[in-house]
């Protein structure tokens, strides 16, 4: 491989880890914020973001999701939020990032539930920052 194609291919493959770790980070800042301000984590996502949930049609625009959240808020406390098998592709400008989730919340009456599933963002790079421009979960 001449000089140049290897300076090149490193360099390439330092831009994807610093992508990839940017990514990851986005994801661990969406579930502290999640776990701390469910409202809070609007601003991860893109103006045009949609959303599609297990049940239900799907949401398009940060202002309608932000309406979903609130109509879906039945005062449930999320107490934790465990990652596993977090998948992350990146390319140029967009990437994708699939992990599986175990989400215990607390309910109103003091009841505990888990609820495991995965989820799934198409991301956009957007002046320097990362957001979620699409995410689908399921419920397993």
């Amino acid at each position: 491989m001449p000089f140049g194609t290897r300076t090149i291919a490193k360099n390439v493959s330092r831009q994807m880890k610093k992508m990839e770790k940017d990514i990851i980070d986005l994801h661990q800042r969406w579930i502290k914020t999640e776990m701390s301000d469910k409202y809070g984590i609007i601003e991860f996502c893109c103006d045009d973001i949609e959303i599609s949930p297990t049940s239900g049609k799907s949401i398009k625009g940060k202002t309608n999701f932000l309406n979903w959240i609130r109509e879906s808020d039945n005062g449930s406390i999320i107490e934790n939020i465990e990652i596993s098998k977090r998948e992350v592709i990146c390319l140029d400008q967009t990437g994708s990032l699939k992990a599986d989730f175990k989400t215990t919340i607390k309910t109103k009456d003091k009841k505990k539930h888990v609820i495991n599933g995965q989820h799934m963002w198409d991301l956009v790079n957007e002046n320097e920052t990362w957001k979620v421009k699409r995410m689908t979960w399921e419920i397993r």
